[in-house]
């Protein structure tokens, strides 16, 4: 019975349960059960007291005194009381902090605490966050009442975390050898459409298989899919090709950069300008070396190195990752 660094006050506490338990009523039957649960020097030590004076533990009381007189640690009440004031939450959650401040706490028990003392002192050792201002909100007058709604409000926090949207991973990046053409004036909106893109209805235009994305990088740019006239302009002779997209990032500050992005093309990839990198929110996708072919509107075919970043959308509040072919035109992509 009790586990080793276990109180005497805790084991005596199992100990009355157990003899209440067994229903033992005679003093020395209650005695005799007691001794038996002993273990180690304590064990040696009561039954070397019986084998010099058979009678030492006349009463179940009188051997409890003087057990406590014999392994309880001086001024082990000082101690545990000490022990609660230091209270920390540290690096446990709320319920493991919550049931380390209740062994503490009931290790006290000749000139106990009072409520207020224990809520203070519990509050006081939470780490800063929405538990513990959420409880400095309410102010509980009990340490139980403080207990439980420390340990509510951090269910409902993992609870909203569980809802928080997840960016998707990214897309394998087809493995080529040698050049690959890219023809961004005659993209096919065939088979290769993106299925994500077939259920979403733009907000700026109604249709289906575009959408409008909006996102504020740093605080100093928002990017939006161009105006219908916008679309035309970039589209001429396009008009069967209705997932054809230009998105455009116009920037907040002051600075006059402009960052265009061609999304949902329906092309096998998509399209950013290494001019308008500084404005994304991105990170380098490594791919082998090779070269890229390029055809622009005015038929002219550039070759340039191909590069792939992984970029961050937002629709909606669901956050986007998007892989996009780096091209390196200078004014050409104009």
């Amino acid at each position: 019975m009790g586990r080793e660094g276990e109180t005497l006050l805790r084991w005596l506490v199992e100990l009355d349960t157990a003899v209440m338990a067994r229903r033992l009523v005679d003093p020395l039957a209650k005695v005799a059960f007691a001794m038996s649960c002993l273990g180690g020097r304590a064990r040696s030590w009561a039954y070397g007291r019986r084998l010099t004076d058979p009678t030492c533990f006349s009463t179940y009381e009188s051997f409890k005194e003087e057990l406590k007189l014999a392994f309880e640690p001086p001024h082990n009440e000082f101690r545990s009381r000490a022990e609660v004031f230091d209270l920390q939450q540290g690096k446990y959650d709320v319920h493991a902090y919550a049931q380390r401040a209740r062994y503490l706490v009931s290790n006290v028990v000749t000139d106990p605490m009072d409520e207020a003392t224990k809520v203070v002192t519990f509050m006081k050792g939470l780490r800063d966050g929405p538990v513990k201002t959420y409880l400095f909100r309410e102010y509980p007058n009990t340490l139980e009442n403080a207990i439980t709604l420390a340990m509510q409000e951090e269910f409902s926090l993992k609870q909203a975390k569980l809802h928080t949207n997840v960016p998707r991973p990214p897309r394998p990046a087809p493995k080529t050898e040698g050049p690959e053409p890219m023809d961004l004036s005659y993209a096919s909106a065939g088979g290769q459409q993106k299925k994500k893109g077939n259920n979403v209805r733009c907000f700026r235009c109604g249709n289906l298989g575009r959408y409008a994305l909006t996102r504020v990088y740093n605080e100093h740019a928002v990017l939006r899919t161009a105006a219908p006239s916008e679309r035309v302009s970039h589209g001429e002779g396009q008009d069967d090709m209705p997932n054809l997209v230009i998105l455009k990032v116009k920037s907040m500050t002051k600075r006059a950069d402009s960052l265009r992005v061609l999304v949902e093309s329906g092309a096998s990839n998509n399209f950013v300008r290494q001019q308008s990198l500084p404005l994304m929110d991105f990170e380098e996708k490594h791919v082998p070396r090779s070269q890229l072919e390029v055809r622009l509107a005015t038929v002219a075919v550039v070759k340039t190195e191909k590069r792939v970043i992984r970029a961050r959308f937002s629709y909606k509040h669901r956050v986007f990752v998007e892989e996009l072919l780096v091209l390196d035109l200078d004014d050409k992509f104009d």
